[in-house]
């Protein structure tokens, strides 16, 4: 929509400045979620979830999901994939914690036709925004010009 990519740079910025940090300073997720009241798990500290599904999840079924983000009385709950490396996990939290700063609607389930059984509901907008501010939290337009300045290249 018109104007949310100012506003997510812009939320970028903010952030740093509640959580004390320089304007090109890395913004941890964990500092981040800790604030929003944002709750991250891996699978096996899910209550009651059987030692099979969490091997399920970690092991064979490993490449087909990132995270999970559901509401969780007045915070937030993020399931993450802990299988996958530091690097990757550290931007799913982001595009997580992006659907909160959002306030995005939680997706929900439908049947696939024909098939009887549920798959989760996909809002792309919600998807694009939740990407896009993500990365602005990662490296916001102060830090990329920071970059540019000393020289940094990514070839």
């Amino acid at each position: 929509k018109y104007g949310f990519k100012t506003w997510a740079e812009k939320q970028a910025q903010y952030w740093r400045q509640v959580l004390h940090l320089h304007p090109c300073a890395r913004l941890p997720s964990e500092a981040l979620a800790r604030h929003l009241k944002v709750r991250i798990i891996g699978p096996a500290d899910v209550p009651g979830i059987s030692s099979e599904m969490v091997a399920i999840l970690l092991g064979t079924g490993a490449a087909e999901w990132s995270a999970a983000a559901f509401a969780d009385g007045d915070g937030h709950l993020v399931i993450e994939n802990v299988s996958h490396s530091v690097k990757r996990r550290e931007a799913t939290r982001m595009h997580e914690i992006a659907h909160v700063i959002c306030h995005h609607k939680p997706p929900g389930f439908v049947e696939v036709p024909g098939l009887g059984v549920m798959t989760r509901d996909f809002n792309a907008d919600q998807e694009s925004e939740a990407d896009w501010l993500g990365g602005c939290l990662h490296l916001p337009i102060p830090a990329l010009t920071w970059a540019l300045k000393q020289g940094f290249n990514t070839a």
